[in-house]
């Protein structure tokens, strides 16, 4: 049995409600507090997990602070037999639907390395590792964005997964332009826009992958 679960939403082969749902089913971990953890800081989105059986939730990036908030409010030597469905007050509602665009980022910005370090609560070894993963996995994405602009039969559903995949990564890594790129494309495309309409911003995540890669290199060689 755990005392506590976190619980991505986005994944593979198993969405993160559906695991909720499965995982309340079981007797073993049926009354375990399960924290949603999701990229989609928009409005509405919080009730909807928890209408859908989430306890929790929490927004990626996870700032220590509020990771600590989760951990004692779900602290099971604390919490009665029978848990209760909440709204956490720690987390912000955020005010529209529409994720932030690049054109909300400071366009000159390609890596914040304070914002990088606060993210791996100033180690630096941690915020080189998050940064080198993050540039390890480009390549993929790279090749899947160049397949989705050339044939006009692509897996929607292949592109969705590896923008999310880099949504989450560029979250961690002090990387402002490129996150916000993937925070549009993926709304966009998970809102039915089509690819054809979206070519531009997809150009745009190409040259800025590619900045990223090189910029990063100024970091990693010291």
């Amino acid at each position: 049995k755990y005392d506590l679960i976190f619980m991505d939403i986005q994944m593979p082969l198993m969405d993160g409600v559906t695991a909720c749902q499965n995982i309340k089913e079981l007797e073993l971990n049926k009354d375990t507090p399960v924290i949603a953890v999701t990229a989609h800081a928009m409005a509405g989105e919080r009730d909807r997990l928890l209408a859908a059986g989430m306890d929790d939730y929490l927004t990626k990036p996870i700032e220590e602070h509020v990771l600590q908030q989760v951990l004692v409010h779900w602290n099971p030597n604390t919490c009665t037999e029978s848990i209760g469905k909440v709204a956490p007050s720690y987390v912000d509602e955020p005010a529209s639907e529409a994720p932030a665009t690049a054109e909300n980022t400071q366009p000159d910005v390609i890596i914040d390395w304070q914002a990088a370090l606060k993210q791996s609560a100033n180690q630096e070894d941690l915020a080189k590792d998050m940064l080198r993963m993050l540039i390890d996995f480009i390549p993929e994405v790279e090749e899947v964005v160049d397949h989705a602009l050339e044939q006009n039969d692509y897996s929607r559903e292949e592109l969705i997964h590896v923008i999310h995949k880099l949504h989450g990564s560029s979250s961690y890594c002090g990387v402002p332009r490129l996150k916000s790129l993937c925070a549009t494309l993926e709304h966009a495309l998970r809102s039915g826009v089509s690819i054809e309409e979206i070519e531009p911003e997809m150009f745009e995540l190409q040259d800025e992958m590619i900045k990223v890669t090189t910029t990063a290199k100024l970091y990693l060689e010291q």
